[in-house]
């Protein structure tokens, strides 16, 4: 299968009427989740990328009840399907890719100002240097996120990893930018295709209703 990576608003979800749909549809564990939590832009997210996952795997023809597991290292995978996914969300996107090999993925609101006491910690020599506008700090804190995501290890050593500074015959890693956004992903190899969807909540509501 292609890796397909999609990424979607959760601004929508104000709207009650809609946000109560979307959780219907969800499994336990999702609305366990939401449950649980206290923020309402939390309780958004949560939902928001549930919901996109879900929209992913039907629009993969993949069947909604397929169980996931989980990996020694913490990488969820589909069973009795070769598919991986990873998620993210920041601000108000959240961020879904789905693939036939391990993926890591993030994506980051961009502030202002970075935080580059952070970058110092976490970035390799190179990377640190490189650092010259905010938009630089954003792509390698993304991809850094993305990678630890891709091998389950934490963040702890990961500035010592490699730099993404230049390509790397190690993995395969894209950056893009959006708005006030950056999201990355991150896998073990370059993928054959891969398309980028930017669906609205409210078309992901009604493509889960059909099924």
């Amino acid at each position: 299968m292609k890796t397909k990576v999609y990424i979607t608003n959760i601004e929508p979800l104000g709207d009650e009427g809609l946000y109560q749909s979307l959780y219907e549809l969800m499994p336990a564990y999702r609305r366990e989740k939401i449950d649980r939590l206290k923020c309402v832009l939390d309780k958004h997210r949560s939902l928001a990328v549930g919901a996109l996952l879900m929209y992913a795997l039907a629009k993969s023809d993949i069947s909604l009840s397929t169980p996931i597991k989980v990996e020694e290292n913490g990488k969820p995978y589909l069973e009795g399907n070769p598919v991986y996914f990873n998620l993210s969300h920041s601000g108000n996107m959240v961020m879904c890719v789905i693939s036939d090999m391990s993926v890591g993925c993030d994506i980051e609101l961009m502030k202002k100002q970075p935080n580059l006491r952070v970058a110092k910690r976490f970035f390799s020599k190179e990377e640190y240097e490189s650092i010259k506008e905010n938009s630089d700090f954003y792509r390698l804190w993304t991809l850094k996120e993305s990678y630890v995501k891709l091998n389950g290890e934490g963040i702890k050593g990961i500035a010592d990893s490699f730099p993404f500074t230049e390509s790397c015959d190690k993995i395969y890693f894209e950056s893009h930018f959006m708005d006030d956004y950056c999201y990355s992903f991150v896998s073990g190899v370059k993928p054959d295709e891969i398309e980028t969807f930017f669906p609205d909540i409210k078309d992901i509501k009604d493509r889960l209703y059909e099924d």
